[in-house]
């Protein structure tokens, strides 16, 4: 009989272990569940910001399209305003009426 009883005593222990075991090996288990939801929700905090970066970079591309736009608007129209100021040269109209009209300097108009 000791010998029986030795044996549960044995077993007893060894399931004892097993439980601690487990349990650790669940403790564990949930700490890596922790964790991957952390990068999981990392992952989306990044996503959300290249998103946002992109957003901002299409935003700015446009931006400067309208910028390259507006300067060639007003290219054309400085281009407008040298070429009435010829005329008007042609027209021995006088140079001060010419930038006063034209906005241009006397300088600029002499120079046509």
């Amino acid at each position: 009989m000791p010998l029986i009883k030795q044996k549960e005593e044995e077993l007893a222990q060894e399931r004892q272990k097993a439980e601690q075991k487990s349990k650790e090996l669940e403790q564990e288990r949930q700490k890596v569940e922790q964790e991957r939801q952390k990068a999981e929700q990392k992952s989306k905090e990044l996503e959300q910001e290249r998103q946002k970066a992109e957003q901002k970079s299409k935003e700015l591309a446009q931006e400067r399209q309208k910028a390259e736009q507006k300067s060639k608007e007003l290219e054309q129209e400085r281009q407008k305003i040298i070429e009435t100021a010829k005329f008007l040269k042609t027209l021995n109209v006088a140079d001060k009426i010419i930038a006063e009209k034209t906005g241009l300097t006397i300088e600029e108009i002499e120079n046509l």
